[in-house]
């Protein structure tokens, strides 16, 4: 039964074999990850299935235009276990966790070319905002996408 958690310490090692899996030489580190999770307002979720990590969502809680806000940083599902709406839940539940914490804002920066993770967020509700030309490393552009949680 899928379970959504908070990410612990013995998580990490799942984390980062997803991590590698999805996003290679781009994938977070031990040390990156240990580092984001030290810094204030910043949290992850992992969503978990026979003690097995099969997805993973990091965020950091800002200050924007519309208040305070959560900026997802980073989302991932195993390989082999993608389509199956473990992503989807994740992100649902982060929605409810967001709308208790009185939060109704979320955003985030995805790759112009990672037409898989596109569809999934306007999926979920997502609206372009803008682009970032140049924003990554080796010169990809990011698309700022953000999506409003209605309240209760």
């Amino acid at each position: 039964m899928l379970k959504i958690e908070k990410f612990l310490p013995q998580h990490l090692d799942e984390v980062i074999e997803i991590s590698a899996e999805q996003f290679g030489v781009h994938g977070w580190q031990a040390d990156l990850i240990k580092e984001e999770l030290q810094k204030e307002n910043h949290f992850a979720f992992v969503a978990v299935d026979g003690g097995k990590v099969l997805a993973f969502v990091f965020v950091m809680k800002t200050f924007g235009e519309k208040g305070e806000d959560f900026n997802i940083l980073n989302i991932a599902t195993k390989k082999g276990f993608e389509n199956r709406g473990i992503a989807t839940k994740l992100l649902s539940f982060l929605e409810q966790y967001a709308k208790t914490g009185g939060i109704f804002h979320l955003w985030l920066e995805v790759r112009e070319n990672n037409q898989n993770a596109i569809t999934f967020y306007k999926n979920m509700g997502f609206k372009l905002d803008y682009v970032r030309k140049n924003y990554y490393a080796n010169g990809d552009n990011a698309l700022v996408m953000s999506k409003d949680i209605v309240k209760d």
